[in-house]
């Protein structure tokens, strides 16, 4: 019999009243199935009958009251109301520990549950608990062994708040009643369970290193102490015959290395020497860990200055490279899965999230071995490395197995940080890779795409790529965003992405073809590979900005095209139809923002129509709480760049449109302001929206100021959401210039009041934006502005003599001109940093000369 068992037969001090048990039963047999546990009618007075029954003595009971009595106990103990007598605490602890021996799983488990919520509470003491636990681990009873390791998981999982110190963690939780000793911390059951990783049986080997593993995450303080033996006997567990035990013990190896004070110093060498090898383990899960430990060692903070290591990594990285390289095949079902007829861009997309997840996981080691890869390359430097990686890479791309040399691609794309000392290899590797752009496989044009714009800085920034090699390599990936497979689509969008980014003023020459090409993949793509393709345009419009406009009639009437089909007029869209019409108002945006004022003229109102319908309608899912309004951000940056690009043609729209349910444009920027109502992004692009306005037609904007002020001045009040209160300074500093002065007035001692803190904050930025807005208040109500002077002179002064933008430099310094000249105290005690701002003009500025001689 178990310690358990033998505890309860001794233990005579509380024998229960049948008929108590009866009706305690009849109780638990009430609750309907799935019905909550806790609505039982079952008095705390009755909590040593509830042990009574999922202990060996109610076995008579059936096992499932046994169960629903211990999850009812487990509740009462946790809920903190239980009070119980000594005797009945004895009897609750060894009814617990006799289940936690039970043959049955699920009593076992069930056991361990009470037994952690009655270890757990503050209030109470079970210094006994820890060495019951070794001795059951030391039984010959699997069942025993099994149900301590269970208590130990719900520990390691979830660990008491006492356990969490420190200073507790190699003592027991005290007691007045129970002895002190060493032996009864949990402190020992660690030592424990790390004796068994080298003494134990597969089993408990494998349950003691999880436990350990959990431990290191949930109580990292437990390992520090210990870390040197546990080290060691992660060693030993590096060739153990059980995968999972292999697998947790270089976890394991991981999580130490993020905590603190545990030093590796000592292990290090035979540690990389064993994660080397691990690469290479049959077990994809334990090889995946390795290539983990390579990310993390090499992209890390600790500093492994020994020479015996560096010499150990040099003659280590040969087989490494090797190793890694070979962990990069692409898994043979998911590549015929990429060559199933459902990637043809003839079909509709298919909606499998199972799919999506099952290719992604399948991908998992390969990810890793690049990542670890790129972090070997980055870290050792291009000299240490070309020279193993490159006969590698060679030889996989000549492979006659397909993967073998898709692999190799990827690999030639992963070690991209080394381009800069591979010119000579360059010359043979673009050609290369541009015939690969043709290769009959998909999955080689696919991986042939993103290797190409790993290399785009190279492909920019070398001397031998002449006119020729460009208009090859523009081709070839227009070849492929024009591709059938929609894998080889979107691999192809986000290369022509990356390189034109680099490319810029190179580009001139093909924007008609690209153009045309790229306008004529909206009518070949699927709705998932559209928000690539938007921003691959997007991307080219930063790129050649006005440089759009002779392509205007070629570029802007398709997207308002695609946009209509996705949010037709009137018709509320969903969440996901959102999500790919964001995109595209983003793409939208950029083109705006390129084109300017004289390219976007004939299609601004259009664009602004169409602008202010997504908005109304996004506000309206918002108010109804249909669901969350995810294209409130998207649309008011479009509204912001066309406010910005038409001026003054923009308030005709502005002032004339309306939504369908009545609101104007300025109601509904109102409503984007509340800041109990939307999110921080939102207001912040709302601000955006208000600053563009005022700064293109402000003189027409008086009638929203009353409304608007309070709003913006309690945007101002957003503790570490700087990007938010630049803007909201923006705005209020533009919408001051274009105001009346009495009606700003009535404002300026509220917004003075938010915006002096700040310039005296420690965020340089926000610090320099509200300084100019400053200035621009002051330009129009010097004296309000002034009788505040002695609350923000000196580090006004400070950021408007440092200002590099002239004219901005101008306003604020006449404005602190007239500012001095209201009050001249100010002025007198500060005299210094007026000095800084007039030793920042140009003697031969004879206008602001005269404005500071005043």
């Amino acid at each position: 019999r178990s310690s358990g068992q033998q505890a309860m037969e001794t233990t005579n001090a509380y024998e229960p009243d049948m008929n108590d048990v009866q009706v305690v039963v009849a109780q638990i047999k009430l609750l309907a199935d799935g019905a909550d546990i806790a609505t039982a009618k079952v008095e705390n007075k009755h909590a040593p009958i509830l042990a009574f029954l999922f202990s060996y003595r109610g076995q008579s009971y059936g096992e499932e009251i046994q169960l629903q009595a211990a999850d009812l106990l487990k509740h009462k103990i946790s809920s903190g109301n239980l009070t119980l007598q000594p005797e009945h605490i004895v009897f609750l602890k060894n009814a617990a520990l006799n289940g936690a021996c039970a043959p049955s799983n699920k009593i076992r488990d069930h056991a361990a549950g009470v037994i952690h919520a009655y270890a757990s509470r503050s209030e109470t003491s079970w210094s006994r608990l820890f060495i019951t636990l070794q001795q059951m681990l030391d039984s010959s009873s699997a069942a025993e062994v099994l149900g301590s390791f269970a208590i130990i998981k719900l520990f390691v999982n979830s660990p008491p708040k006492w356990l969490l110190f420190e200073d507790n963690f190699n003592h027991p939780h005290k007691s007045k009643d129970e002895p002190l000793t060493e032996k009864t911390s949990f402190g020992s059951l660690v030592k424990k369970l790390i004796s068994l990783l080298s003494s134990g049986t597969q089993s408990t080997r494998e349950h003691s290193i999880a436990s350990l593993l959990k431990l290191s995450v949930t109580c990292p303080n437990v390992m520090v102490s210990k870390s040197e033996t546990i080290v060691s006997c992660l060693l030993k567990l590096q060739d153990d015959v059980s995968a999972s035990c292999r697998r947790d013990a270089t976890k394991t190896l991981l999580v130490l290395m993020d905590i603190e004070k545990v030093s590796l110093e000592s292990n290090i060498i035979p540690i990389v020497e064993w994660l080397a090898k691990s690469v290479e383990d049959p077990t994809e899960q334990v090889s995946k860990v390795a290539c983990d430990f390579w990310v993390k060692f090499c992209t890390g903070t600790r500093n492994y200055d020994n020479e015996s290591l560096s010499a150990t990594l040099l003659a280590l990285l040969p087989t490494l490279i090797q190793s890694l390289v070979s962990k990069m095949i692409l898994p043979l079902m998911l590549a015929m899965s990429f060559q199933s007829e459902s990637y043809d861009c003839g079909l509709p997309d298919e909606n499998n999230l199972d799919k999506e997840k099952s290719e992604a996981h399948a991908q998992v080691l390969r990810r890793s071995a690049s990542a670890a890869l790129d972090a070997l390359c980055s870290s050792n430097g291009a000299q240490n490395v070309l020279p193993m990686v490159l006969p590698v890479l060679q030889a996989r791309l000549m492979d006659h197995d397909i993967w073998v040399r898709e692999s190799g691609i990827l690999a030639l794309g992963v070690i991209a940080e080394c381009q800069t000392n591979m010119n000579d290899h360059m010359l043979h590797i673009f050609p290369y890779l541009l015939k690969q752009l043709v290769d009959p496989m998909p999955q080689i044009r696919r991986i042939a795409c993103w290797t190409l714009s790993r290399y785009s800085y190279w492909i920019f920034s070398s001397s031998l790529l002449n006119g020729s090699n460009l208009e090859e390599l523009i081709q070839g990936l227009m070849m492929r965003v024009l591709d059938r497979h929609k894998l080889v689509q979107e691999a192809a969008c986000s290369s022509l992405t990356s390189i034109l980014g680099h490319a810029k003023q190179r580009l001139d020459p093909y924007l008609d073809y690209l153009l045309r090409n790229i306008m004529h993949a909206f009518t070949l793509y699927q709705t998932k590979n559209i928000p690539v393709l938007c921003d691959t345009i997007g991307t080219l419009a930063d790129a050649v900005g006005q440089k759009l406009i002779p392509f205007v009639e070629i570029l802007v009437p398709p997207l308002i095209t695609k946009w209509k089909q996705l949010y037709p007029s009137g018709i509320i869209p969903n969440r996901e139809v959102m999500f790919q019409l964001c995109p595209l108002l983003e793409c939208i945006t950029s083109v705006v923002q390129a084109l300017g004022s004289e390219g976007i003229k004939n299609h601004g109102t259009p664009l602004f129509r169409g602008a202010v319908e997504v908005l109304e309608l996004e506000l309206g899912c918002q108010e109804r709480q249909t669901r969350q309004p995810v294209g409130l951000v998207c649309v008011l940056d479009l509204l912001s760049a066309l406010a910005h690009s038409l001026t003054h043609n923009f308030y005709h729209s502005f002032k004339n449109v309306k939504g369908s349910g009545g609101k104007t444009v300025s109601d509904m920027i109102l409503i984007c302001l509340h800041v109990e109502k939307q999110s921080c992004e939102v207001r912040q692009s709302a601000c955006c929206l208000v600053a563009e306005i005022a700064k293109g037609c402000g003189d027409k904007c008086s009638p929203m100021v009353d409304k608007l002020m309070p709003l913006l001045v309690a945007n101002l009040d957003s503790p570490n959401q700087s990007a938010l209160t630049n803007n909201v300074s923006w705005a209020i500093g533009e919408m001051s210039v274009f105001m009346d002065k009495k009606a700003l007035e009535v404002h300026v001692d509220v917004v003075m009041a938010t915006l002096i803190p700040l310039i005296r904050g420690n965020d340089l930025r926000i610090s320099k934006n509200v300084a100019l807005t400053i200035g621009r208040i002051g330009s129009v109500c010097p004296e309000s502005t002034a009788s505040k002077l002695n609350l923000f002179f000196e580090p006004f002064c400070a950021h408007i003599s440092n200002l590099q933008t002239l004219q901005e430099r101008e306003i604020s310094s006449s404005t602190l001109c007239a500012l001095v000249l209201a009050n001249q105290k100010t002025l007198a005690e500060n005299f210094n940093s007026f000095c800084l701002v007039a030793d920042s003009w140009e003697l031969n500025n004879f206008e602001m000369s005269s404005k500071l001689l005043q």
